[in-house]
């Protein structure tokens, strides 16, 4: 598996008497998380992600530095913005009808609306912003939601503006207990996960 830096192979292992299994090569004993999706349609995935190499915060992954890149392919295109609450965490997911383009997401004193820079009223203290840039603002303008779900990591989200292709959302976080964000593919997702400043399990 070229150009990977923790895989190096995957391989069938056999089925029999309704067990398969499958072996997954990595370059070291890393730490990993697997979950489950649904979708697209009718299908359902099983996700195995594996750790590049230990940090501080492994195995969860969780931190409080800002965190920035570029996903696998294309221009982001927000089709929808879903939450969920998972044991230890909760989850906002954005999802695009292309790919995944620049993004940064960071802890910041307050959140300023795109283009007046008015600060954008939130439930709570501990805030972090949300950046999408290079998206098609004047042809497929992003929603901008409201949602306020009251979960124990997840207080509310919502849209702080969307001007010159650059375009932001707030999240309000119980407490600065720290975040981590990945990329999915098919379909092209940005995921934020919060960390439970209660850790519960």
């Amino acid at each position: 598996m070229a150009g990977f830096r923790t895989f190096r192979q995957v391989l069938g292992a056999g089925a029999f008497e309704g067990v398969s299994s499958i072996g997954i090569g990595v370059r070291a004993r890393l730490p990993f998380r697997v979950f489950t999706l649904a979708g697209p349609g009718s299908h359902s995935r099983l996700v195995i992600d594996v750790a590049h190499l230990w940090t501080a915060s492994s195995p969860s992954g969780f931190g409080t530095a800002a965190v920035s890149g570029t996903g696998p392919t294309g221009q982001t295109v927000v089709a929808s913005i879903r939450v969920g609450s998972h044991p230890g965490y909760d989850r906002v997911v954005f999802t695009s009808r292309s790919g995944i383009g620049r993004y940064e997401v960071g802890y910041v004193g307050q959140v300023l609306a795109d283009a007046s820079g008015r600060p954008v009223p939130l439930l709570g203290t501990a805030f972090l912003e949300v950046t999408f840039r290079g998206t098609p603002w004047t042809t497929s303008p992003a929603p901008e939601p409201t949602i306020t779900p009251g979960f124990p990591a997840l207080r509310q989200l919502k849209g702080a503006g969307e001007f010159e292709a650059v375009l932001h959302y707030g999240i309000v976080q119980a407490t600065r207990a720290g975040f981590r964000v990945f990329t999915l593919t098919n379909p092209s997702r940005l995921v934020i996960d919060l960390a439970d400043p209660a850790g519960r399990s």
